[in-house]
């Protein structure tokens, strides 16, 4: 009797009679049937959302164009995004002029996050990218990144602040104006995020759900006290950055 109890689950089917069997099945296909019909209402629902919303989004970036950094603003709103961005971030972020997300063909779970930035003095890239993808159960989300093409590596600092954080090197002004180099522990820096193929993080979700969707009420939340930490430069004000050579 005790060894009954720890049959395994083949020996048990087989002592099952073949109606048995066949009722069992019957009923696992039809369950399977009705989840394939739900997932195809699902997609469709979500389409014919993309397809109303999207002259909607289109209308919001064309006034968000015309706000001063608005991007950048949001950006340092979000307390997730706000806190992983270094000196470095911000300086270059000011020209970030939209944030917009593509579909990635052939791929139902799965978009391409888009960064489009303004000339400037620091990336060679008009638009930098990271795809996000659902491959399968065993594989899970998979990441593919365009990489930033620096147009120098002088590290940026604020003259304002004592140190400047980037990745996981630190810079430390001395008093005779000259720096130095300490290693340290730190998280990545936002716009690394977009030279790395890893999605492992909350990032993807972020942009998506929060940066994306809701970019509104980040950018008028952006006086808000979990913010302070991060100031920013507003319209009609200049901000002197350093390079270091």
């Amino acid at each position: 009797m005790e060894q009954d109890k720890w049959k395994t689950s083949a020996q048990l089917w087989q002592n099952l009679d073949e109606e048995t069997i066949r009722a069992l099945w019957n009923v696992q296909g039809q369950l399977n049937k009705l989840e394939e019909e739900r997932d195809k209402a699902i997609e469709e629902i979500e389409r014919q959302f993309l397809e109303s919303s999207r002259p909607l989004y289109e209308e919001r970036q064309r006034i968000c164009s015309l706000v001063d950094r608005f991007w950048f603003h949001v950006l340092c709103s979000f307390p997730y995004t706000g806190t992983k961005m270094t000196n470095k971030d911000r300086t270059v972020l000011q020209h970030l002029e939209d944030v917009f997300f593509t579909e990635i063909e052939n791929c139902m779970q799965g978009y391409q996050i888009n960064l489009k930035f303004s000339p400037n003095d620091y990336i060679e890239d008009e638009i930098i990218w990271k795809q996000v993808k659902y491959v399968d159960d065993l594989q899970g989300w998979k990441g593919a990144a365009s990489g930033i093409r620096w147009k120098r590596q002088d590290s940026i600092i604020d003259p304002d602040n004592e140190f400047f954080s980037d990745g996981e090197e630190v810079l430390q002004l001395t008093e005779k104006g000259n720096t130095v180099a300490k290693l340290q522990r730190k998280a990545r820096s936002l716009l690394s995020w977009f030279e790395t193929e890893d999605v492992t993080d909350n990032l993807k979700d972020v942009f998506y759900e929060d940066i994306w969707q809701h970019c509104i009420d980040w950018f008028f939340a952006r006086d808000n006290a979990s913010i302070e930490e991060f100031p920013v430069t507003m319209e009609g004000e200049q901000e002197d950055i350093v390079m270091i050579d």
